[in-house]
């Protein structure tokens, strides 16, 4: 169980969430403030916003699993990401700008009729509900590890929390309390590195020499076969570049954080820079496996 301050930090923590919600609200004066953040969100902000809102408890456990097992060859991957934003920066996010849609599914209602839109807004939800409620529970059966809460506990304590400030604080409360949490849990990897090395008999240079000899760094993979290696360079990095392009140009959860910035501009920077950011999360991770 924890100790009492320890619950006590996490109450003030799952407290202040809410409290920042409601400050929040008091600046909500139109649809475009509430769903834009008023176009004034900081690029940097919407960056971490976007980094934060793709990862989950899943990718905490996932990825330092498979650096434990293999190899870093996972980090190929992440390059594809990175073309994959660079290619929606330019493709797609100047029609988004240029038609000055409060959400991209409007788009699809200009263009083809509000019943495709609704057929797509609707399809969104429904995938959406499906993959959240999955990550939503691994969310709290870790949270029911941590704290000895049940798990209904916990799933109603992150529920009502996450539910009534995004309620009340719209698109501004929710990518700004994306981004302290993604630095939050970067330097938490940090220093969860730091952690092991201290720990580790050896040398710092020992310690990556060993890894090193086994292979264990390696992220670049250029033989194999083409169409049953996942990790062959040239699939991985086709694989993520698709993948980063469908969900991060079509996927309102990421694609309403870059509609949020002031300019084209500001919106490329925060897309293409989120792919560099999610490169180094995923070394970090890795490295702590």
């Amino acid at each position: 169980m924890l100790h009492w301050i320890d619950s006590l930090i996490i109450v003030l923590f799952l407290l202040s969430l809410v409290v920042f919600g409601w400050l929040q609200s008091r600046s909500n004066r139109s649809t475009k403030d509430y769903f834009l953040g008023g176009k004034n969100l900081p690029w940097v902000v919407a960056m971490f916003s976007i980094v934060a809102t793709e990862t989950s408890v899943l990718t905490f456990i996932s990825i330092p699993g498979i650096a434990y097992r293999g190899d870093w060859l996972f980090l190929q991957l992440a390059i594809g990401y990175i073309i994959g934003r660079i290619l929606v920066s330019i493709f797609l996010l100047p029609q988004y700008f240029n038609l000055g849609v409060t959400s991209i599914y409007e788009v699809l209602g200009q263009k083809f009729g509000p019943e495709i839109q609704k057929v797509a807004s609707g399809v969104f939800l429904v995938t959406r509900i499906l993959a959240d409620g999955i990550r939503f529970l691994a969310t709290a059966v870790i949270v029911q590890v941590v704290t000895g809460w049940s798990l209904p506990l916990a799933v109603l304590v992150i529920g009502v929390v996450t539910l009534v400030y995004s309620l009340l604080g719209g698109i501004r409360a929710i990518v700004w309390i994306d981004s302290f949490q993604f630095v939050l849990y970067l330097f938490g990897g940090l220093i969860t590195i730091l952690y092991i090395l201290a720990n580790t008999d050896g040398t710092v240079g020992e310690t990556f020499s060993t890894l090193t000899e086994g292979n264990k760094l390696a992220f670049l993979n250029f033989t194999g076969d083409l169409f049953t290696d996942p990790y062959l360079f040239i699939t991985a990095v086709i694989g993520g570049a698709f993948l980063s392009f469908s969900s991060h140009g079509a996927d309102y959860m990421m694609v309403q954080r870059v509609l949020g910035t002031r300019d084209l501009s500001s919106g490329r920077k925060a897309m293409i820079g989120s792919g560099f950011f999610v490169f180094l999360q995923f070394a970090v991770f890795l490295l702590a496996g």
